[in-house]
């Protein structure tokens, strides 16, 4: 057990809100850990259910679980509460519905007093369902090098949040979550934290993600890749020494906005981000949005040391693959040629093997 009167190495941060169903597990395979330097600290964001019960019986037989209860104010404040509260020297995101395996914590220690150019680091994700079976579902694969990393950092989070570490002063210095990204509050300070530091992923398998109707990232899918869009052009800002512009940004149209970028390549981006979030998000059946990205007219936006054309070329063909899901068959050949057109190198049969490889893993 932890000694309450020294620091711990680890501060797990967990907020939950009504997580009665799947709560106890979660916070059992913390306390599982093989690493025990830890105190657990949990925000019970206003839980109207079960929650707060279950979470006493958990704190009244171990030492290192600290519980804070408050009225419900959201996960952005319940995680900057835990932020200004931690005593660990570094901090790892737990959430209520997942679960960590055992050697997650021992892992990510090591990796990181091993690595002092690293300030965050996660591992590797198996998705679960509702029951907790891994079966037929996905596994989530992160980049495994500073250099991937940051890549990934251009399109989205090169780490899954609730299995993540990184250094507590790190966060701390670079501000924390800010409550202008509802849904999407890790990239933005994953953005920020890229600034100082690095970021990677362990080889390993450390978390088990949970599936289900109420996650965050089913429901708020939208909300989520608008936000991500609108914090990587604040940190395009702030890498050319200009003013961060969020707090200028009470409300605003991501069109707008990219019309008024005056710096070229940033607006060339934003539209190749735009036109990848209409690719990769088409459960609104958008086709006629996508099929706009066709045209030669739209080619010269592609021209990216980013988004490359053979990169476009197999969104393309993603795409066509969903098509022929929903049965609309005559835009999945208008993607596959498009597909073709994208990446003349990419001879057609290459194409239909992708696209047929993709057929292949739903059956």
């Amino acid at each position: 057990m932890t000694d309450k009167n020294r620091s711990p190495r680890i501060t797990v941060l967990m907020s939950v809100f009504n997580g009665e169903p799947y709560i106890s597990e979660s916070v059992r395979s913390i306390l599982n850990q093989t690493f025990t330097d830890f105190e657990f600290l949990i925000i019970d964001d206003g839980s109207t259910d079960g929650t707060s019960k279950i979470l006493e019986r958990f704190s009244e037989n171990d030492s290192r679980i600290r519980v804070l209860r408050q009225n419900n104010q959201g996960l952005i404040a319940s995680l900057n509460l835990g932020l200004s509260l931690a005593r660990g020297q570094f901090i790892a995101r737990m959430d209520a519905d997942d679960i960590s395996l055992p050697r997650r914590l021992f892992e990510q220690v090591i990796y990181l007093e091993a690595n002092p150019s690293i300030g965050l680091v996660g591992g590797q994700v198996a998705v679960i369902d509702e029951s907790g079976s891994s079966h037929a579902l996905k596994r989530l694969k992160f980049p495994t090098s500073a250099r991937a990393a940051r890549k990934k950092l251009h399109f989205g989070s090169p780490v899954a949040h609730p299995a993540c570490m990184f250094r507590t002063r790190l966060a701390k210095s670079s501000g924390g979550y800010r409550s202008y990204f509802t849904h999407c509050e890790d990239y933005d300070l994953w953005l920020r934290i890229s600034e100082k530091t690095e970021t990677s992923n362990l080889k390993n398998t450390v978390l088990l993600y949970r599936v289900h109707d109420t996650n965050t990232s089913v429901m708020k899918r939208h909300l989520q890749i608008k936000g991500s869009l609108l914090a990587y052009i604040a940190y395009r800002y702030r890498r050319d020494g200009k003013p961060d512009p969020v707090e200028s940004w009470s409300c605003i149209e991501l069109q707008s906005l990219s019309s008024s970028c005056s710096d070229a390549s940033l607006f060339s981006f934003v539209q190749i981000r735009m036109a990848r979030m209409q690719i990769d998000d088409l459960s609104q059946d958008d086709y006629a949005t996508a099929l706009s990205l066709i045209p030669m007219s739209r080619l010269s936006l592609f021209e990216s040391d980013i988004y490359t054309r053979e990169e476009l070329s197999r969104a393309l063909i993603r795409v066509a693959f969903r098509a022929c899901c929903a049965s609309k068959y005559h835009l999945m050949v208008v993607f596959l040629l498009a597909s073709i057109f994208f990446s003349p190198a990419v001879p057609i049969e290459a194409a239909l093997q992708r696209f047929l490889a993709l057929k292949s893993r739903t059956h």
